[in-house]
């Protein structure tokens, strides 16, 4: 009787093991996640700059502008923030990548404009 519990036990401890890690096919890779948050945070600091005194059209229109360079949807993009809203750990990887990107933009950005001044 013990053999067989620790048989059982030992089954389902690899089969919880083998399980596959990755998200459904639904969700967007770590990568485009994070190429699309960092574009998301680029568009949003433009408009808030340029056009916030302006209709929300301009904003919408830009957002959609962001999900078809990434060749995606907001649905799709919300989909797979709940995923990795569940999921911790890869949401920390996906905006900690997010944030050393930004920072990376904003150093070239402050480098052309102190080559211009």
């Amino acid at each position: 009787m013990n053999n067989f519990i620790l048989t059982i036990s030992l089954l389902v401890t690899l089969a919880a093991c083998s399980e596959s890690k990755l998200p459904p096919s639904e969700v967007l890779g770590k990568e485009q996640m994070v190429d699309l948050i960092v574009d998301i945070e680029v568009s949003q600091a433009i408009y808030k700059l340029k056009f916030a005194n302006k209709d929300s059209i301009n904003y919408h229109h830009l957002m959609d502008d962001v999900f078809n360079k990434q060749n995606t949807s907001q649905e799709q993009f919300n989909t797979s923030l709940a995923y990795y809203a569940k999921h911790p750990k890869e949401m920390e990887e996906i905006y900690n990548q997010a944030i050393v990107q930004l920072t990376q933009e904003q150093a070239k950005v402050q480098s052309k404009r102190e080559e211009e001044d």
